[in-house]
């Protein structure tokens, strides 16, 4: 029994000497304090814009990204110098230790991302403000001091402005997308080998922009070929080739502005690396067909050619004339599929009879002002109700078309007031017209014989 005591004991001695051992030795952290001094090339960092010059500093507070080649070893912090904010100390922990002292470790701030930028140079500098700098290392002990590093923009910095090419006048878009695309046979080649796809840069959220930065302009941090080949996946040894190829492909802009969409195409690509481009970009219109038409198009025009336009005078600088003013939109059993639009003046003026109007006279017009899509006739009752005022009655009561003549005045003629119209509802011996006495319109009927103006819709 007492032998069994002393080796119970003599192993409680040994267990307490063990736990005495590991307290007397602590596992001390490892970690590598890294500092650099830096400062930045053109273009980077906090940007902010000077005439037509952007100048660029450093905010304080920035993560810069360091790395040995692909891995990542940790990140520093900026600290700027308070008598020049050009230049800044870079300063952190890495989590995991550099190869060796003397090697060359890249810095990074930001990252290459484009998409969702909201057209600021705030945002810009936030979040797509991609600049690399190298840094050669000296390690003693957890201490890391890197050579003096030099910030280089990765991209390109550009102002746009944009107008109608047509009219010349600014356009404000609310989206704007930004894309590449390639009819070369040896590039799409190049693209298919590496499963790549050029890239389609949106942005939307941009109604702030203008009033932030105090005009018309936009502001986009664009990619470089070369970083656009690192973002689709181009390998980096034929990334030089790829860029090479900036001649070859076309930069295309589309801008939503309402319900209206503007287009622009050119040649090359022309973004390079630390540069800022200020660029009035002249946008073409893309003219909707009638059917196309929304609510909001009530009181524009439909030309020739079947396409909608805000008044005559755009119609024509398109290259087109202005037929008729979109009245109502919407489709309606019986009576059209998309909308009406009725002429912009009067067919005919006080001397056609019932039978001449739905005859003849519409006939004639019809021929002669030929719109692709659109059917010409005399309104109908029904037409006309939902034309002046938006719906039918099967007894309408005389009604205010005050905000129709205003339209179809502002765009053409506007009905002629105390004078009546045709309208192609009839019975044996009458048929219906429609009496505008200067601010109300009333559907009264009277003999077919009677000569009365006649206006035109097109149905749709």
């Amino acid at each position: 029994m007492k032998k069994i005591f002393a080796i119970m004991m003599l192993a409680a001695t040994v267990a307490a000497c063990t736990v005495e051992d590991m307290k007397e030795q602590p596992v001390e952290p490892q970690f590598y304090t890294m500092t650099v001094k830096a400062s930045k090339g053109v273009d980077t960092k906090a940007l902010s814009l000077s005439g037509n010059t952007l100048n660029a500093t450093w905010a304080g507070g920035e993560t810069v990204t360091v790395k040995e080649g692909d891995t990542p070893l940790g990140a520093l912090t900026a600290y700027v110098d308070p008598e020049d904010n050009t230049k800044a100390t870079l300063k952190g922990n890495l989590n995991t230790a550099p190869s060796a002292s003397g090697v060359e470790l890249t810095l990074e701030f930001n990252s290459a991302t484009y998409g969702g930028q909201d057209g600021t140079l705030g945002y810009i500098a936030q979040n797509s403000d991609y600049a690399k700098a190298t840094t050669t290392i000296t390690v003693e002990g957890n201490t890391i001091t890197g050579t003096a590093a030099t910030f280089e923009n990765q991209n390109a910095i550009a102002k746009f402005t944009l107008n109608d090419k047509v009219t010349s006048n600014v356009i404000r878009p609310s989206k704007l997308v930004v894309s590449i695309s390639t009819n070369d046979m040896a590039l799409q080649y190049l693209l298919t080998q590496y499963g790549a796809t050029l890239p389609t840069y949106t942005f939307t959220n941009l109604s702030d922009a203008y009033s932030i930065n105090g005009g018309d302009m936009l502001y986009f941090a664009m990619p470089t070929m070369l970083t656009v080949a690192e973002k689709i996946g181009i390998p980096t040894s034929v990334a030089a080739m790829f860029a090479n190829y900036a001649n070859y492909v076309s930069l295309n802009l589309t801008a939503t502005v309402g319900s209206e969409t503007y287009i622009y195409t050119r040649s090359g690509y022309p973004f390079e690396a630390g540069k800022y481009y200020d660029i009035t970009v002249n946008m073409t219109k893309q003219y909707r067909s009638m059917d196309k038409a929304t609510t909001n198009d009530i009181g524009k025009v439909i030309g020739a050619n079947g396409k909608i336009y805000v008044n005559a005078a755009e119609a024509l600088a398109a290259g087109t004339t202005a037929k008729a003013m979109i009245a109502y939109v919407g489709a309606v059993d019986g009576v059209c599929t998309h909308g009406l639009a009725i002429s912009l003046s009067d067919v005919q003026e006080n001397n056609a009879t019932f039978a001449e109007a739905t005859g003849d006279v519409i006939s004639s017009w019809a021929t002669n002002n030929p719109v692709p899509g659109g059917i010409w006739r005399i309104p109908s009752e029904k037409d006309w109700q939902y034309m002046m005022w938006g719906y039918y009655a099967d007894s309408p009561l005389p009604t205010n078309i005050s905000d129709f003549q205003t339209k179809l005045g502002s765009v053409g003629l506007a009905l002629a007031n105390d004078k009546y119209y045709w309208t192609s509802t009839e019975d044996t011996y009458q048929a219906k017209t429609v009496y505008y006495d200067g601010i109300f319109a009333g559907i009264p009927s009277t003999t077919k014989t009677q000569t009365w103006r006649v206006r035109a819709c097109l149905a749709f």
